[in-house]
């Protein structure tokens, strides 16, 4: 067959309207609306079922692609990260007395640039661990660049520091001198290192609002507003307006939330171009990807590889210069040496075997994504706009304006999990019974002593926090008594609806380590009641028909013996009836998992 007549064939099959696919959608949802398929992100962007061309008011703007800000490098493996338009592979790692090695290793097994994360103290060792080093450098963690170049005898070649004291300031909620004279600090960086064009002096990095919980786009707002207030403050001090932009970089914390995390990163560009365009210069964006810890799990972290895919999968489609993912292991403090091999594979075979760096804007045509990439690009500028209002970002910063928002936002992605409206794999659903790591609970960073410059820190957070807190319980609990949490499901009445009630109950209660166990179901109460007898468990789980559960709970206090807690699955409207005749505690879809859970656990701890 001719490619004339593979082509010719399209023509022949008719092209559904809106209206057609609504009445088969509607066809299959039978008595349910339309409607109930369009729900609201995170973001308040409404995410509708289908999106065409026509729901667009006009044709979304063009994403202002650049050449790769960062020469490609060959890896010593040989593989596709040495081709053109793959972006940069690193695995962060913390400085150490091992970081030397560690980054040895990293580099002959694909890794093609070295990415540092320091504290003010570790600016003297910068030396002897990047000596030799000729790949891309990326630094964070110092007040400010000149910090980083005063420590090495001469600048890196290529690649970026994310020092801005903004950033800096936001982490840790102070400066060991003045915000002005870290400005200060910076211009004189970027007067020094003009051997060293490709290097980024002055990397934003948003995330801190990540890891604070900030939505995808509050995250670009303010990382707009942060670079914004430097290049003003820069060419303030006499500095070249496009001799400062040619040095800015954006570093960005990735979500497992796929088409929000790439329309962010297009929409970055475009609003980047945006802003040097009005102050009257070229924005060359450089963008790097990173994976953070707000989504991980330090319990389970295999579990932790499918996001950390699914995020540097979204940077590398978005069209991220580098992407750095972290161990899968990083939650839980670390100390496996195959995660770090695990971390740089990932990136190995998103490339090797998919070839996302072959394409230009792999997501362009999407008519979803392009949408998205709109109203992002809109709620982003919206966000940019408030911190002007307030004065910029030191000012806004000095009133907590974005560390409230951020906190608000991450209590909204707390509250949508506890009450499973939001999921976590392996942690609010499907969790593994297993062992505690080794991690101590996240805090914010400790600001410098005798800080001249304060405002409140941004909290960062992990939303896996509250959930492996119960769980820490449960395996406490657990040794002091020499036997597991255990709840018995109880299916009854041989309705579906009882076996789908019990299936939820053990979702439900799993995320708290308990030790579910849920049969086909039982013939009567006296059986449940003696099933968990024997099996000493902690729970007994009625799952029936609303009408049925009354009887139910009669029929169980006129049994003898001694009864574990009892929980009905569902919430009847006659509960408060329900729990004068012996119902403990009710699991519903509304029920707060983490409340229900830790109510459980405080009873069975007061025994």
């Amino acid at each position: 067959m001719s490619t004339l007549e593979a082509l010719e064939l399209a023509v022949r099959f008719p092209v559904p309207t809106r209206s057609t696919w609504e009445e088969a959608a509607q066809a299959e949802l039978k008595a349910t609306p339309l409607a109930k398929l369009t729900r609201r992100s995170l973001e308040g962007i409404e995410v509708r079922p289908l999106s065409i061309r026509e729901d667009q008011e006009h044709r979304p703007t063009g994403i202002p692609w650049t050449e790769t800000a960062w020469k490609p490098v060959t890896p010593a493996c040989g593989s596709a990260l040495g081709e053109p338009g793959a972006p940069l592979v690193a695995v962060p790692l913390d400085l150490d007395q091992d970081s030397r090695q560690v980054l040895a290793q990293g580099l002959t097994r694909g890794e093609t640039a070295v990415d540092l994360r320091l504290s003010p103290a570790d600016a003297g060792a910068l030396r002897a661990v990047l000596e030799g080093i000729e790949v891309p450098v990326f630094l964070s963690g110092l007040e400010d660049p000149l910090a980083a170049l005063e420590a090495l005898p001469e600048p890196p070649r290529s690649g970026a520091f994310f020092c801005d004291p903004l950033g800096f300031l936001a982490r840790k909620g102070g400066l060991t001198g003045s915000l002005d004279s870290h400005l200060d600090r910076a211009a004189e960086a970027v007067r020094r290192a003009h051997g060293a064009p490709d290097l980024a002096l002055l990397g934003v990095d948003a995330g801190v609002w990540h890891e604070g919980g900030a939505d995808v786009a509050q995250q670009t707002g303010w990382a707009l507003a942060t670079g914004l207030e430097l290049v003003r403050a820069l060419v303030a001090r006499g500095l070249d307006l496009q001799a400062v932009l040619d040095r800015m970089a954006f570093s960005f914390t990735l979500s497992p939330r796929l088409f929000p995390e790439m329309a962010r990163l297009r929409a970055f560009r475009r609003l980047w171009a945006r802003v040097a365009g009005l102050l009257g210069g070229q924005g060359r964006t450089r963008l790097v990807a990173r994976t953070g810890r707000l989504h991980r799990s330090a319990w389970d972290p295999y579990t932790n590889l499918i996001r950390s895919t699914v995020e540097a999968f979204a940077g590398i489609c978005a069209g991220a210069d580098a992407v750095c993912l972290e161990p899968m292991d990083a939650a839980a403090g670390g100390g496996v040496r195959a995660s770090r091999r695990h971390a740089c594979n990932q990136a190995l075979v998103l490339l090797e075997e998919a070839s996302l760096h072959r394409v230009v804007d792999p997501g362009a045509g999407s008519f979803h994504l392009e949408g998205l990439t709109d109203e992002l690009a809109a709620k982003a500028w919206s966000c940019l706009q408030a911190i002007e209002r307030a004065g910029g970002m030191a000012a806004a910063l000095r009133e907590g304006l974005p560390q409230k928002e951020a906190a608000a936002t991450a209590e909204r992605r707390l509250k949508a999990l506890a009450t499973g409206r939001g999921s976590l794999v392996g942690v609010s659903h499907y969790a593994v019974r297993a062992e505690p790591p080794h991690a101590g609970p996240l805090g914010a960073l400790e600001g410098p002593a005798g800080a001249a410059e304060t405002v409140t820190p941004v909290q960062p957070r992990r939303l896996a926090a509250a959930f492996e807190a119960l769980r820490l319980r449960t395996w406490t609990l657990e040794e002091r008594r020499g036997r597991p949490v255990r709840v018995l499901m109880a299916p009854l009445g041989g309705s579906a609806t009882s076996r789908v009630r019990a299936q939820f109950c053990v979702t439900f209660l799993g995320a708290a380590g308990f030790m579910t166990e849920s049969p086909a179901g039982f013939g009567s109460v006296a059986e449940a009641l003696a099933e968990a007898q024997g099996s000493q468990a902690d729970v007994l789980v009625l799952c029936a028909e609303d009408p049925e559960y009354a009887g139910l709970l009669e029929e169980l206090r006129a049994l003898p013996g001694e009864r574990p807690l009892v929980a009905v699955a569902g919430l009847p409207a006659e509960a408060d009836t329900l729990r004068e005749r012996g119902a403990d505690l009710f699991i519903h879809r509304d029920a707060d998992r983490v409340e229900t859970a830790g109510g459980i656990l405080a009873r069975l701890e007061a025994l």
